[in-house]
């Protein structure tokens, strides 16, 4: 009876293991896998990526929306500068038109606008000295009518000294060559009005004499005899002095 009950015990231990192999088999044939389980924190992490993401492109949105309003405003800057330029440009226009040429006009006797009469002040010594601009005169950068401008002699904050020629002569000359962009004022018009007045009347051996005194548009340029060593010159050749 024992031995009946064994062997049956082993049929039905048999049998469970034959169908435990036949469903994995089963399993296998049809390619089903199963899933794999994420746990808690690989959820999280996997959020806290996604939330750090969203983060990051809204840092960029803002980050592009300032370069755009930086380029906005310099091109805005740029469109300020301009018109300020423009306006410097004009008003230095209307200066030197009011220095060089109206000034002399009226105190000249010329014509003078009746809405903008010229100051008394400014017309008790009268800009004799300094003729109208020559707006026809042939003027470059190496040529002043009929001299050649050459190498530099010395220079100034205000003006250069320069070799010249004379065309047709072939005579050399000292030219010094005023910039009247840099003359910013009446005064700055009277130290030069001072200068060609005395060196009209300064008749010495020892001093350069003015030969020619030309106003064109760009630059009044005063023709002299070449000077011999400045001042400065002959001090440091002569540290004692005479």
């Amino acid at each position: 009876m024992t031995s009946s009950t064994n062997r049956i015990r082993k049929i039905r231990r048999v049998g469970s293991l034959n169908d435990a192999n036949n469903t994995e088999n089963a399993n296998n044939d049809t390619g089903e896998e199963e899933e794999p389980c994420l746990s808690l924190s690989s959820e999280e992490t996997i959020e806290k990526l996604r939330q750090a993401n969203a983060q990051l492109q809204l840092e960029r949105d803002e980050a592009v929306q300032s370069i755009q309003t930086l380029h906005e405003d310099r091109r805005q800057l740029c469109e300020n500068f301009k018109l300020l330029r423009q306006k410097y440009d004009d008003l230095k226009a209307e200066l030197q038109h009011t220095l060089w040429e109206f000034i002399p006009s009226a105190c000249a006797g010329g014509q003078v606008d009746e809405e903008h009469p010229p100051n008394a002040a400014i017309c008790s010594n009268p800009f004799s000295e300094l003729d109208q601009i020559d707006h026809s005169i042939f003027e470059t950068s190496n040529r002043i009518g009929n001299y050649e401008i050459g190498e530099i002699l010395g220079e100034g904050q205000f003006a250069d000294v320069r070799l010249g020629t004379e065309l047709s002569t072939h005579e050399t000359c000292a030219i010094k060559i005023m910039k009247k962009g840099k003359i910013m004022s009446a005064a700055g018009l009277r130290r030069i009005q001072t200068e060609i007045k005395v060196l009209k009347r300064m008749k010495h051996p020892n001093i350069v004499q003015l030969s020619n005194v030309i106003h064109s548009t760009m630059n009044v340029y005063l023709i002299t005899e070449i000077g011999g060593r400045g001042l400065f010159e002959f001090f440091e050749a002569n540290p004692h002095g005479l």
